[in-house]
């Protein structure tokens, strides 16, 4: 409304001065000036519908914009909070590559003699005191002494392995390599094999020994194992050699890492360089590069083997051979009982725990893979006549002959290390989640939820500096003191006035009357006026003149106002562009927003289609990472003969009738003729009939310790071709939480009893299944077991792997479900029940192998049912179910273990005079008489086979399922998007509701409220 109000009539307004009664409103007024700043503020703010809660509407509405804005707030709230514990949980995705390159830097390469010391250099001295000393068999025969300290580095270095007689040949890459020229083997050594070797060792020679792939690129080696110089115990285990790839200027860990090279074989050890990038702290790997004393760069080998060295001499008083030499007080070398009952124990307690070696940002490390081959070939023996020496063999006697040929496949090997490629993979960590996206996320929401961006939050800033700048500044508490305050309070005096009235009615005498006596509740007095009459004649023409033509437009239709309700609506509204339809321009003006605001409503409603079409495709994204521990807990391990029943105990029993009518072979070839074999129990024949752990175990060895047949071990009738097993650690003891190499691992000497063998399942191979698998999960060792051949010492390394996969309705669909006869959830083992109970069904009867609970049948069944009935079921079922269809959802979080394997020829050449005694009493053989005695040997490499199964490294490789899009990202999305093309908010959509139900009420209200008071004045609705 405006008021045409001269300035006569203003000056007819005096305020006078404010009296005392009335100092403490004067007293007030910066507080009442700091009230109409926020109110101000509410009317520029830019969070959308602010505005509405300051509004002088009605409450209700007032109320629920109130609530609106702080259910926005909260969400915002929320949605910051998940954020930042995003941010701050600092999570990291594996980013997987390929650096392509011509050549690449040859790694160093550590050859050991699997032999500490030669027997003819030490045989009477203190070293050999030294090794009987720590040879459990032997203090078996000779009794405990203590052998007093010696320096062990400076006899070993005469007494070991001399590199001159060692290498016979070597190449590099495809030249002859000299021993001592360009290509110089440095000095290096270890703990159990002593004098090593290392090519390519020096950070400083190593840049410029490029090459590029395959053989003739790589490092070639025919060495001499001298197995007629074995001797100790460190040697038991197999002949031949340890070959360790690693980054020149680091530790070797052969010990470890090493890969066997026997005599006998060409080994081709293929190498793949691998790069490794991590995070710093505060990230899970917490990366870091310490400087080391005693290597030219830094890894995690090199790092625990300095930190052991010095944690066993500071135990131990002495220093033990392998240790390193800067950083350790101590000179003297621990004698024989220091080592066994100090070192040894000190080892065995796992020491990493104690040691601060953090991953190194980037790394490089090589992958391996082994393959052998006999060696030498035929057609090469003529050649190797004329260059090898044959003294003491006549090489024109054929059985001569064949023993020097044997002498030499017992004693050379070769050996091939070369890149299997050129180029690199590349694992490199990214933070999941950083500070950018934090931004990205925080705007989005705060667009959504509140319509707002940072400068919204700077608004607020200055609203608060200017309240308390408000608030600090003096007011006058006695007088008003100009014309100019007269005027602004006559002015608010009839604003006031006329707001506090019906817009739809004249202004009477009786309203100024009313008026006046509320001015005494108001901030502007009007003492001036003795009368009303005074204040209605001064006023009087001015509201005559001026609300004649706005009564009549206050008179006008409903739909006036609605349109009027619009066109405020459209003033206010956050929704961009808006207020152009509704103004009164130009029509084309106004049609080119329409279209402009319609195609912006069509590309949003685009972009959330999109949105929430990825939001309901439950896709995900798996991320990798490493988990670093200083221990981990044992895997179970699990071990058949590959034999089911001992011959000795079936012949002429219905077990022998059994195995002959499952034989192929006998009935097609053998002339066996076919028959029923009647229903018996099969396991319990086992129980009595299999191998027995106590006959087959010879040596049981965990961490260094000795372990029990009979209570470690727990029987296990888990496979249908190799019959009774066992399983060490079924239940997952915790206390099996052990550390990274041989020395914390699993060690088992075993008999194959090959003399029991009888059987078809037993045709394929003598010697033993090993699994490895999670405590109290089932196992499929009929198709997953690695092989344990006799007559070789097998390494088996693990390394530990983590699967974690996603719940519904994510693909993976995963979840763990009880089952009756495992421990734990696997899918394996619901997989295996489900096919059990299939196969029950169909057959009515069961297997060896089946599961127990569950079942209903207990029968066994006979020959013929299991040719004509379970192995056509079986077949046909995996063809016809799979998991999905047996319900057997995927685990959430699954334990797998990956699995290298090497050997090397055991036993050893020296340790026969422990063996032969031992053997000759189960052969029946004489060890005196040299036939027999070959005799024993043979046998002894048929019967004997030995393993050892440890962790590589304490690293567990992750594989985790993660949404690749959530409900916080599709909130980002469609803010983001909001903003992009309208500029509104959900609070935006708040404000067209609330237009709606006001549209709504005004027609719902056909008739004006009326002036309700009589003497209190009017009241607005």
């Amino acid at each position: 409304m405006v008021y045409n109000m001269d300035q006569g009539s203003i000056h007819h307004c005096k305020c006078q001065n404010v009296s005392p009664q009335d100092s403490q409103d004067n007293n007030t007024s910066a507080k009442k000036n700091a009230n109409q700043l926020i109110k101000d503020f509410s009317s520029y703010t830019t969070v959308h519908g602010l505005h509405f809660i300051m509004d002088s509407g009605a409450l209700l509405r007032r109320i629920l914009w109130g609530i609106l804005i702080c259910f926005s707030v909260c969400f915002l709230t929320v949605q910051v909070y998940f954020n930042l514990q995003k941010l701050l949980s600092r999570q990291v995705t594996i980013s997987k590559s390929l650096e392509f390159s011509e050549t690449l830097p040859f790694p160093a390469v550590t050859i050991c003699n699997q032999n500490m010391m030669r027997k003819s250099q030490i045989m009477g001295t203190i070293a050999q005191d030294y090794l009987d000393q720590m040879d459990p068999v032997k203090i078996a025969e000779i009794g405990v002494k203590s052998v007093p300290s010696f320096d062990v580095e400076k006899t070993i270095q005469r007494a070991g392995h001399q590199i001159d007689r060692m290498m016979q040949e070597c190449s590099f890459p495809g030249i002859t390599c000299s021993k001592t020229g360009d290509f110089p083997m440095t000095n290096t050594l270890s703990f159990m094999y002593g004098l090593c070797y290392t090519f390519n060792g020096n950070t400083s020679t190593a840049s410029w020994r490029e090459t590029s792939e395959g053989q003739r690129k790589g490092l070639k080696l025919k060495l001499n194992a001298e197995p007629y110089e074995y001797y100790g115990p460190f040697s038991y285990d197999a002949t031949g050699f340890k070959v360790a790839v690693h980054e020149p200027g680091t530790f070797h860990d052969i010990e470890n890492k090493g890969y066997d090279v026997p005599p006998g074989f060409y080994t081709s050890i293929r190498i793949r360089r691998a790069k490794f990038i991590s995070e710093p702290y505060p990230y899970p790997s917490k990366c870091a590069t310490k400087k080391l004393l005693n290597f030219e760069e830094y890894n995690i080998p090199s790092c625990l083997a300095e930190c052991k060295s010095i944690i066993i001499a500071e135990q131990c008083k002495c220093r033990q051979l392998g240790m390193v030499a800067k950083g350790i007080g101590v000179t003297r070398f621990c004698n024989s009982t220091e080592t066994y009952n100090c070192v040894r124990k000190a080892l065995k307690d796992n020491i990493n725990e104690k040691c601060d070696c953090p991953p190194k940002c980037e790394s490089i490390q090589y992958n391996i893979k082994t393959s052998i081959a006999y060696y030498p070939s035929e057609h090469s023996w003529k050649n190797l006549i004329k260059t090898q020496n044959t003294t003491g063999y006549n090489m024109s006697d054929p059985e001569q002959l064949v023993k020097w040929q044997a002498l030499v496949r017992k004693t050379y090997a070769a050996v091939a290390i070369f890149y299997e490629s050129t180029s690199t993979d590349v694992t490199e960590e990214k933070p999941n989640y950083n500070l950018s996206e934090l931004g990205t996320d925080f705007g989005g929401n705060m667009g959504l939820f509140l319509g707002c961006s940072f400068l919204t939050l700077c608004e607020f800033i200055d609203l608060i500096v200017m309240v308390c700048i408000n608030r600090r500044r003096k007011k006058p508490t006695n007088s008003v003191s100009d014309g100019n305050k007269d005027k602004k309070s006559m002015i608010i005096a009839v604003i006031i006035f006329d707001a506090s009235l019906p817009s739809w009615r004249e202004k009477t005498e009786n309203d100024i009357i009313v008026f006046e006596s509320q001015l005494k509740s108001m901030e502007v007095k009007m003492q001036n006026y003795t009368s009303s009459d005074n204040l209605w004649q001064t006023f009087k023409p001015s509201f005559e003149t001026n609300d004649k033509p706005k009564q009549e437009s206050e008179k006008s239709s409903t739909s006036n106002k609605e349109q009027k309700l619009i066109e405020d609506f459209g003033s206010y509204t956050t929704l961009h562009g808006f207020h152009f339809i509704l103004d009164s321009g130009s029509i084309w003006r106004r049609t080119l927003w329409v279209l402009l605001i319609i195609l912006g409503l069509g590309l949003l409603i685009a972009q959330i289609y999109i949105s929430l079409t990825k939001l309901y495709a439950n896709e995900f994204t798996v991320r990798k990472s490493v988990e670093v521990s200083k221990s981990l807990p044992f895997p179970a391990v699990t071990i058949c003969n590959q034999n089911m029943m001992r011959k000795s105990q079936i012949m002429g029993t219905i077990a022998q009738d059994y195995l002959d009518q499952l034989d192929s072979l006998k009935l097609s070839v053998g002339g066996l003729k076919q028959k029923e074999v009647p229903s018996f129990d099969v396991e319990k024949m086992l129980e009595k009939t299999g191998h027995q752990l106590t006959e087959m175990v010879h040596l049981c060895e965990f961490t260094g310790e000795k372990c029990s047949a009979v209570n470690d071990f727990t029987p296990a009738l888990s496979s249908y071709s190799f019959g009774l097993c066992y399983t060490f650690n079924a239940n997952g003891s915790s206390e099996m939480l052990v550390g990274s190499g041989k020395r914390q691992g699993f060690t088992l000497q075993l008999d194959t009893q090959p003399e029991e063998y009888y059987g078809p399942y037993s045709y394929d191979a003598t010697g033993f299944k090993v699994a490895i698998h999670e405590p109290g999960t089932y196992h499929d060792i009929d198709n997953e077991g690695y092989d344990v051949p006799p007559g070789f010492y097998t390494s088996i390394r693990i390394k530990r792997t983590k699967t974690i996969s996603l719940k519904a309705p994510y693909e993976t669909n995963c979840s763990s479900i009880e089952l009756e006869n495992f421990a734990k959830y696997s899918q394996s083992g619901c997989f295996h029940t489900c096919i059990s109970k299939k196969l029950v069904d169909e057959c009515n009867c069961r297997v060896l192998s089946m599961v127990e609970k569950g079942i209903n049948v207990t029968r066994f069944c006979n020959t013929t049912e299991i040719i004509t009935c379970i192995f056509q079921a079986f077949k046909k079922s995996l063809q016809d179910i799979s998991p999905v269809t047996c319900g057997c959802p995927q685990e959430c979080e699954a334990i797998n273990y990956n699995v290298k394997t090497s050997i090397a020829y055991y036993p050893s050449a020296h340790l026969w005079d422990t063996l032969l005694p031992v053997m000759a009493q189960l052969t029946g053989l004489n060890a005196s008489d040299p036939q027999q005695k070959a005799k024993i040997q043979t046998e002894a490499r048929k019967r004997i086979a030995v393993m050892t199964v440890f962790y590589e490294n304490l690293l567990t490789d992750v594989t985790e399922e993660k949404p690749s899009y959530g409900v916080s990202q599709l909130g980002s999305d469609i803010g983001g998007n909001m903003g992009l093309f309208l500029g509104c908010s959900l609070l935006t959509i708040c404000e067209f509701i609330d237009l709606i139900i006001m549209v709504c009420l005004y027609r719902w209200k056909k008739k004006s409220i009326t002036d309700s008071t009589h003497n209190g004045g009017a009241t607005i609705t």
